[in-house]
């Protein structure tokens, strides 16, 4: 398979996925990239769990038989925490997900006190539970629970100004742990976030941890044949979403290629 042809989907329930998109395209220019949107039920986290796994595992399925992708992404740690394994049985092709990286985070903290911030499904999952058993048992990890982060991001990505004030306040609490000194964003939505939280948390040296530089290496490594500096055929970027209230001049500007099109799905 040559680069020109190389289609990459992704799949979120919002903009939490464009930093990981933006990433690849980077890494990927000459790649066709598909990013779908299904804001009709965003935020994921605030979903029951069964809904999620139906909803997510049926939608999926459809945009991969519909696009025909090489690869599929699911730039959302509640998605994945819950129905990789059943996405994995449904697609064949490879589909690589994102998880709190709780291990990282317990190898850097100085103090073996580590904060996660993602979504009320995440943090109540097992699967979280199972990633703080093997991985940060030596460690005081902290969870917080934040719908507002969520909002704040996408709204951010639709062109508003965050409310810093409500930010803050969000996680003041959350940040008197006195000897915390690493947080694992445990939601794609917050690396957009990075600036406001480091002020939110300033003088407190804390490290904030994402997932996306190493979601990208995932991705490249299932691709090493893709990577040829040869090919002159520009990539695109096509942008679905499910309910059409999209900002989608705010979207465009967001991402580092220009959006070839937005599509109405399904």
């Amino acid at each position: 398979m040559k680069e020109k042809n190389l289609k990459i989907a992704l799949m979120d329930s919002g903009s939490g996925g464009l930093a990981i998109l933006n990433g690849l395209i980077k890494k990927l220019p000459h790649a066709h990239f598909e990013y779908l949107c299904d804001n009709l039920f965003f935020p994921f986290g605030e979903q029951e769990s069964s809904f999620i796994r139906t909803r997510f595992v049926h939608i999926a399925t459809a945009f991969y038989e519909t696009n025909k992708p090489d690869l599929f992404v699911i730039p959302c740690n509640t998605a994945s925490t819950m129905i990789l394994d059943d996405l994995r049985k449904i697609i064949t092709i490879p589909v690589v997900g994102v998880v709190p990286a709780i291990k990282t985070a317990s190898q850097i903290s100085q103090s073996k006190t580590v904060g996660i911030l993602a979504t009320k499904m995440t943090i109540e999952s097992p699967y979280l539970d199972a990633l703080i058993k093997e991985f940060a048992s030596d460690c005081l990890v902290l969870k917080k629970a934040s719908p507002t982060l969520v909002t704040l991001s996408e709204k951010k990505i639709g062109g508003l100004k965050v409310d810093e004030k409500l930010l803050n306040e969000e996680i003041k609490d959350f940040l008197k742990e006195e000897k915390l000194d690493t947080v694992v964003l445990g939601c794609t939505h917050f690396s957009q976030l990075i600036p406001e939280l480091e002020r939110a948390s300033a003088g407190k040296n804390i490290q904030w941890i994402d997932s996306t530089e190493a979601i990208i290496k995932r991705v490249l490594s299932l691709l090493p044949h893709q990577l040829s500096k040869e090919n002159d055929t520009k990539g695109s970027v096509k942008i679905f979403y499910t309910k059409d209230t999209l900002n989608k001049e705010s979207w465009a500007n967001f991402i580092f290629s220009p959006v070839h099109s937005f599509h109405l799905f399904p």
